[in-house]
């Protein structure tokens, strides 16, 4: 042979087994390259997701499945898909997996058991050979937790506006009853002798209506539809109050210091609002178990001077006022965030911050806020009563009105017993009295007679319009007429700042006669 034939050959065979070499670690590269790459796109997605072949062994997993389950890729790699998902020795009856291999469609159930205490989504794509036969699954698991979450939220939210509505309703309806019974009460009494027992069973009457009217509240609180009841109150006693429920409810992990001032005005407010204002500062947290919980309490005068020294400003009117300060060592937050602890559903899982901040608002007041990880203190700001007597005293019952003249009165009332009987008192005080069961016929009445009334008495909810559209009707035609609204309900169609602002009277039911009467106009 040609000697340079032969070193060429050797040249040509050298260089072929180069090149196939070369070829060999290219693909071998690009092949680690593409599994690189499949595993990145597995890493990507969202929901746990595992690559199984026909008899559930798991080829792949990406980082959320391997992450879930607390595996590394090698543990994971080879075992069945069931044993680590449910714990079984065999898929369960509706495994989207099983279901896909029987019949090579794609499925997806909802499985309770997919994890131990994760509700989930699992969905399984079945892979297929060129023959159409089933090789494997992609099989996702999307954690339904904060979806279930959400919709037990809803459904929680939905059940408490339902039961509200009810609450509301039933409340409505009650007070009703409970105001026909004082009016009855009151045309009763006169006709009492003056025996001990008659007085004793009067009083009985008297408690019972109280009591009921008591319970009236507690649906109006429940359904958040509570008007507020305004009086000269003792701001020591109802804190005391507050402070011996929290003590029973909290049990014997708390403490609670107490340092009430001696000359703490009487501050104009709704005692069982109040109640409510101080119950949901201070138990919408608990302490770590175990762990002693502190509540000291401080009250004070402050003047507006005292005030002025916060920053408060020019925005506040020249009078006195209350500080309750509570400083709660179970409730933390870090101070940057502390402005937030208002917000409705911050840190804690409920609204009772933000309604007490409302309830401190509806009452001409509000509340500060310091405070970090050690404990945060609460500070209560509260108008003293402009008119309040010596600390902690009640207002001094109304006094029936002495030479009154009869007035002309247009009473619109849809709950016929009320209305008749609430009538019948009016007119037993010496006033002419024409009675309407809705807006309308009020309206009808009043044009009848050219408008010569003096006062309008009108419940504020009634079927057709609310009796304070018909008082700005009424009014915008006589503005000197005197007018009376009357509700222990709130609904869409109530306004109390309304009611306020345009200087309508306001009583709330089931309402005193002797209250009633004393409100007109003589």
């Amino acid at each position: 042979m040609n000697p340079l034939s032969t070193e060429i050959s050797a040249i040509v065979f050298l260089s072929g087994a180069a090149a196939s070499g070369f070829t060999y670690l290219f693909f071998r590269r690009t092949l680690s390259d593409a599994s690189k790459n499949a595993d990145r796109i597995l890493d990507a997605l969202p929901d746990m997701t595992l690559l199984i072949d026909r008899d559930y062994n798991i080829l792949n997993a990406n980082r959320k499945a391997l992450l879930i389950l607390g595996l590394s890729r090698k543990e994971a790699l080879g075992r069945k898909c069931y044993s680590l998902l449910h714990r079984a020795k065999a898929p369960p009856a509706n495994c989207p997996c099983a279901l896909s291999r029987a019949d090579g469609y794609a499925y997806t159930a909802e499985l309770a058991d997919a994890l131990p205490g994760m509700p989930a989504e699992a969905s399984s794509f079945p892979v297929m050979d060129d023959h159409g036969a089933v090789t494997g699954f992609i099989h996702v698991i999307k954690d339904l937790s904060a979806q279930k979450s959400m919709e037990t939220r809803l459904f929680q939210s939905g059940k408490m506006e339902a039961l509200g509505r009810l609450a509301g309703g039933l409340a409505h309806e009650f007070n009703n009853i409970l105001s026909v019974i004082s009016s009855a009460f009151y045309m009763l009494r006169g006709h009492l002798d003056k025996s001990e027992a008659a007085a004793e069973d009067g009083a009985a009457i008297q408690k019972a209506i109280s009591t009921a009217s008591d319970l009236t509240r507690h649906l109006l609180t429940l359904s958040q539809r509570q008007l507020m009841d305004l009086k000269p109150t003792d701001l020591n006693n109802i804190i005391g109050e507050s402070m011996q429920i929290i003590n029973k409810l909290l049990g014997e992990n708390i403490k609670i210091n107490t340092e009430f001032g001696n000359d703490i005005p009487s501050i104009m407010g709704d005692p069982a609002q109040l109640n409510n204002l101080f119950m949901g500062m201070l138990i919408h947290t608990e302490p770590p178990k175990g762990v002693k919980r502190t509540i000291s309490v401080k009250t004070e005068r402050l003047t507006l001077d005292d005030l002025f020294t916060r920053g408060a400003g020019g925005a506040l009117q020249t009078r006195s006022f209350v500080r309750a300060r509570f400083t709660d060592t179970a409730c933390s937050v870090k101070k940057e965030l502390i402005n937030r602890i208002f917000e409705p559903y911050f840190k804690s899982r409920d609204m009772n911050l933000a309604i007490a901040y409302g309830i401190a608002r509806q009452h001409n007041g509000w509340i500060d806020v310091a405070g970090d990880e050690s404990g945060v203190t609460f500070e209560v700001y509260l108008p003293a009563a402009d008119a309040a007597g010596a600390p902690g005293t009640q207002a001094a019952p109304a006094e029936k009105p002495r030479n009154a003249r009869p007035l002309r009165v247009l009473l619109a009332e849809d709950d016929e017993d009320l209305r008749l009987l609430a009538a019948r008192t009016l007119r037993k005080n010496g006033h002419e009295v024409f009675e309407a069961d809705c807006a309308e016929k009020a309206l009808e009445i009043f044009d009848s007679q050219k408008g010569n009334f003096d006062t309008l008495i009108s419940d504020v909810v009634m079927p057709d319009k609310s009796g304070v559209d018909l008082a700005n009707a009424i009014r915008g035609i006589k503005p000197d007429i005197d007018v009376i609204l009357m509700s222990g309900y709130i609904d869409d169609k109530v306004h109390i700042d309304t009611i306020q602002n345009r200087g309508y009277k306001f009583i709330y039911k089931p309402f005193d006669v002797d209250a009633m009467l004393a409100m007109l106009r003589f």
